[in-house]
């Protein structure tokens, strides 16, 4: 969500709690809005590398169970 509490440039200690040059105060930090210096937080690659062959994954399913 584009929330204010979800973006890099959030600080509760900073004028109207942005560390951006802002002309007004955004009143709902939890909402999503359109600011234009909005940036996430954290960005996560959540792809995973593929097995290159049919015997990799079986491979890798079989290694999960074993003790």
């Amino acid at each position: 969500l584009r929330t204010c509490t979800n973006c890099a440039f959030f600080d509760t200690s900073a004028r109207f709690e942005c560390k951006k040059p802002l002309t007004a105060r955004n009143e709902m930090k939890t909402k999503a809005n359109r600011c234009e210096y909005y940036q996430p937080k954290t960005i996560r690659d959540l792809r995973s590398a593929k097995p290159e062959t049919p015997n990799d994954a079986r491979a890798a399913f079989n290694a999960l169970f074993k003790k």
